[in-house]
């Protein structure tokens, strides 16, 4: 089955919240790149006693490296994910062999 159904849950997700947080003027989505393929990572942070949301995203084409992003955990403790290690270590111990364009 082929489908031509392009979803994007990172703007899904902005246009649900932009409602909650009339501070966010800037545009957040990512739909106006030129690449369909994404990768973001998300923080909720206390500022000025109210709530923002930090945002990193990395866009990318097939083929390309993908970006190392940050996973925040509990007392502001981050840890960079490689996400291109992680998939090339994943499709080596799952024997799935690939071939980067």
């Amino acid at each position: 089955m082929v489908t031509t159904r392009n979803a994007n849950l990172h703007d899904a997700l902005i246009t649900q919240l932009r409602p909650l947080s009339p501070q966010n003027s800037s545009d957040s989505t990512i739909s106006s790149r030129n690449s369909t393929l994404y990768a973001v990572a998300y923080r909720v942070v206390e500022r000025s006693e109210e709530s923002s949301l930090d945002i990193w995203y990395e866009s990318f084409n097939i083929g390309d490296s993908l970006p190392t992003l940050p996973l925040w955990l509990r007392g502001g403790f981050c840890l960079p994910i490689d996400l291109d290690a992680t998939y090339d270590r994943t499709c080596r111990e799952q024997r799935i062999l690939f071939d980067r364009v």
